[in-house]
Order: C-alpha cells, then structure tokens, then sequence
C-alpha cells in the first residue's frame, strides 16, 4: 500500500470520527473550529498502522526503518 494514500484514508477517517461526534451532539456539519477541535490528542488505528495526534492537530508517525532496508545487501534505502 501506498503510504501517502493510506495516510490520506486515515486522515479522511479522522475527520468522519469528528464529524460523527459533532452530529450526533447536536452540531452543525460546517462547524469546522468543533469538528477540529473533536481531532485534537486521538488515537486509533488506521490502515498505516497507530494514529496519533496532538493538540495542534499534527500527526505523530511510528515508521519502522527496518521496512527501508534492503533485506538481501542491508542497505538503508
């Protein structure tokens, strides 16, 4: 899997989990400060693995190096 697309998929599941939340409380579905407030400090897993953001909505990524490497000449890569 592309890791840019797949990243683009949990950020779009990011944003269905805020506004879910957000309507199901009553809110407005273009009530955008809300909506991403609601993104703020979450976790859950997506297809890149465990999503995690702060408080300034900024994305902590886990990337695994060993994955980089060429497994046959051990060159990083």
């Amino acid at each position: 899997m592309d890791y840019i697309a797949g990243s683009f998929y949990d950020g779009f599941v990011l944003y269905a989990m805020a506004l879910e939340e957000n309507l199901a409380e009553g809110g407005a579905q273009n009530d955008g400060i809300n909506i991403t407030m609601r993104m703020q400090n979450r976790r859950f897993w997506g297809v890149t693995g465990l999503v995690t953001t702060d408080h300034s909505n900024a994305r902590d990524i886990d990337i695994n190096v060993w994955a980089m490497t060429n497994q046959e000449t051990g060159e990083y890569g």
